[in-house]
């Protein structure tokens, strides 16, 4: 278990491991283009399903990179409660919700693959 380095050009992921200190390249070993980075949570569709892979894109470029999501985030006396992991949508109708819902927990987009 580890993040994963996702080439969207061949629709592929690539384990980066736990070893941290390992340094990785961002280019794609098969085409060379720019890979992103994903969380350990990222389950990448088959290669041919083309409309889930742009699901994935869809939710990288808008902050969501396989982080956890919490459905609930509650502050009772001064502690935040986070509770309930969301599921990662599937289809892009569910995509566009996920991502007006949960904004204020996306990943700054600037620092991202």
């Amino acid at each position: 278990m580890g993040h994963k380095k996702v080439c969207f050009n061949c629709k592929k992921a690539f384990s980066l491991g736990t070893d941290f200190s390992v340094k990785h390249s961002s280019t794609c070993p098969e085409c060379g283009q720019q890979t992103s980075v994903l969380q350990h949570s990222f389950r990448p569709p088959s290669r041919d399903d083309i409309k889930a892979w742009k699901v994935v894109k869809f939710l990288k470029d808008s902050g969501f990179i396989y982080q956890h999501i919490y459905k609930d985030i509650s502050k009772k006396n001064g502690v935040v409660s986070y509770e309930n992991y969301a599921d990662y949508p599937t289809t892009m109708d569910q995509a566009k919700d996920f991502v007006l819902k949960y904004k204020d927990q996306a990943a700054d987009v600037s620092k991202i693959n």
